[in-house]
């Protein structure tokens, strides 16, 4: 679950469930820019773009963080993300 305090897990079965904090320290800055692509999930944080996956989350946006800073509160509220994966992949 993606939140503005954090990442968080849900677990559980038969109306049994978990909530438990995965990564407190990322938030998502973008609603509209969370895709999934195979078993993880990619999504503009306010630490740039990450990619979330079981082991951890990951920042993948280095390269262009600086150019993501320049549009991150005119474009938060209107950012959308599609996952796609190409037969190369």
């Amino acid at each position: 679950m993606l939140k503005t305090d954090g990442i968080w897990r849900i677990t559980g079965t038969a109306g049994q469930f978990d909530l438990q904090a995965f990564d407190p320290t990322i938030t998502i800055i973008a609603r509209g820019s969370a895709a999934p692509l195979g078993n993880k999930v990619y999504f503009w944080s306010d630490q740039g773009v990450v990619r979330v996956s079981e082991s951890g989350v990951e920042v993948i946006s280095d390269a262009i963080n600086t150019t993501l800073e320049a549009y991150s509160y005119d474009a938060s509220a209107t950012a959308q993300a599609v996952g796609f994966s190409s037969e190369a992949d």
